[in-house]
């Protein structure tokens, strides 16, 4: 399984201690996809959470499909 984008303009890394709890209120992204926020290079940063992207459904049919 993969993930497709449109575009990545940049790689970064941040170290896991700039990584702060999501806020409450996110507008636009639901805030049970996001991992964390951090400040990088002026820009706030959404880390989405890839364990969230999908639903249970589709979690378990993969979980099906891998045995």
């Amino acid at each position: 399984m993969g993930i497709a984008v449109d575009e990545v303009t940049e790689v970064i890394t941040i170290p896991v201690a700039n990584i702060k709890a999501p806020p409450h209120v996110t507008q636009g992204v639901d805030a049970e996809y996001l991992l964390g926020v951090c400040l990088a290079q002026d820009s706030l940063i959404m880390l989405l959470n890839p364990d969230r992207l999908l639903t249970g459904r589709e979690t378990a049919e993969l979980v099906r499909i891998e045995k």
